[in-house]
C-alpha cells in the first residue's frame, strides 16, 4: 500500500510538472509585449523603434481587397473648386535649418535637401499622399472630381500589387514619387540596406509610370531617417527629402508649425491612403479654400524636379468599374 502511495505521489508530481511546462510554454510563446511593426503608417515615428520590421507589401499585397473597405455609401461628397494656381516661381530651396532626422547631423555636405515647405509668398499649398496600400473604393473618382495636383509618395512593393490603378491615377494630375520599396523605418537600417530600399524604386517607376522620381519621403517621416539616408539618396540621384507642416487624419489636422493653427503659403501637407481618406481629403480641400489658398504642383517649385502628370505609360483598363462610380457628379 505504501508503494502504491509513493507511486501515486510521483505521478501527481509528474502531472503537475507537465502542466507547469505547458502553462509556461503558452506564456513564453504567446504574443510578445515588445513593440512590433506599427500598424499605422501615419505621422511621426514610433517612440520605440520596431523590434521586428516586416515589409508593408508582405502585409497588404494579395492579402486584402486592394480597394479597401466598402463604405456605407459610394456617393462622392461635395468638393470646392479652385482657380488655376498662379505661375510658379522657382526660388533657391535650402535644407531646413533644424536637423529633422535621427542621430547626429551629417558631418558632410549632403546633396539631398530636406524640406517641409517651399519659400514662397504665392497663395499655394502642396498636397501629398503616402503609401497606397489601403484605399477607399471612391479614391479614383474623388481625385478625378477634385481635379487638383497631388504628389503621391508610393511604396514600391504596393505599386507592384496593382500598377494599373496607380497608372490611372496619373491621368488625374497625380505624380508618383519614392517612398521606399517596403516601408521600413530607415534609421534602424544600415546604409547598404537603406540604399537598397530607396534606390530600387526610381528605375521601377521609370518603367511603370514613365517618370523617374526626384523626390523621396522616408517612412514615418520626422526622426525616422539619418545621415545614411541622405548618402543613400545621393547614390541614386534623389534630390529632395520631403517632410510636411500639416498632417491630416479625417476631420483632424495636426499643425506642426509653432503659433496659431493655420495654413501658410508654401506648406506641404500630408495625408494617407487609408480608411478615412475620403473624409480627410474633402475636409482638407474645404479648409484650403477657406484659407484663400490653391493646391499647386510641388515639383514646379523645385529646381530640376519637373513632374510628369498623365501620359500613356503602361495604361490598362479599370478592372474594378466600381472605382469610377459617381465620377460624373461634378
Amino acid at each position: 500500500m505504501e508503494a502504491r502511495g509513493v507511486l501515486g505521489r510521483r505521478i501527481s508530481v509528474a502531472i503537475a510538472c507537465i502542466m507547469c511546462v505547458l502553462v509556461v510554454g503558452c506564456v513564453t510563446t504567446g504574443p510578445s509585449s515588445s513593440p512590433t511593426t506599427p500598424t499605422s503608417l501615419a505621422g511621426t515615428p514610433p517612440a520605440v523603434a520596431p523590434a521586428v520590421q516586416r515589409a508593408i507589401s508582405q502585409n497588404y499585397c494579395g492579402r486584402r481587397d486592394p480597394r479597401g473597405k466598402k463604405p456605407v455609401t459610394l456617393a462622392l461628397p461635395q468638393l470646392p473648386t479652385f482657380d488655376p494656381p498662379p505661375k510658379p516661381e522657382v526660388v533657391p530651396v535650402r535644407t531646413d535649418a533644424e536637423w529633422l532626422g535621427a542621430g547626429p547631423r551629417p558631418n558632410f555636405a549632403p546633396k539631398a535637401i530636406v524640406i517641409r515647405g517651399i519659400p514662397t509668398r504665392l497663395p499655394v499649398v502642396f498636397i501629398t499622399i503616402d503609401d497606397g496600400a489601403n484605399r477607399d473604393p471612391r479614391t479614383e473618382a474623388l481625385l478625378r472630381k477634385a481635379n487638383v495636383p497631388v504628389t503621391v509618395f508610393l511604396i514600391g512593393g504596393v505599386a507592384s500589387c496593382e500598377p494599373a490603378f496607380f497608372n490611372r491615377l496619373r491621368q488625374h494630375r497625380i505624380a508618383m514619387e519614392d517612398h521606399t520599396e517596403d516601408h521600413y523605418q530607415l534609421n534602424n537600417l544600415p546604409e547598404r540596406k537603406q540604399r537598397q530600399e530607396i534606390c530600387s524604386v526610381p528605375g521601377k517607376y521609370q518603367t511603370m509610370f514613365g517618370h523617374r522620381p526626384n523626390l523621396f519621403r522616408p517612412p514615418y517621416g520626422y526622426r525616422a531617417f539619418n545621415a545614411d539616408t541622405l548618402k543613400a539618396m545621393q547614390s541614386c540621384k534623389l534630390r529632395y527629402l520631403v517632410l510636411w507642416w500639416e498632417n491630416v487624419h479625417g476631420q483632424k489636422i495636426q499643425f506642426l508649425r509653432p503659433g496659431p493653427p493655420k495654413f501658410h503659403p508654401g506648406d506641404i501637407i500630408l495625408l494617407h491612403f487609408q480608411d478615412d481618406f475620403v473624409t480627410g481629403f474633402t475636409n482638407l480641400l474645404h479648409r484650403i479654400k477657406a484659407a484663400g489658398l490653391t493646391p499647386a504642383v510641388l515639383q514646379d517649385y523645385l529646381p530640376d524636379s519637373a513632374a510628369v502628370l498623365g501620359g500613356p505609360a503602361n495604361l490598362a483598363p479599370n478592372p474594378h468599374p466600381g472605382d469610377e462610380i459617381a465620377s460624373t457628379d461634378r
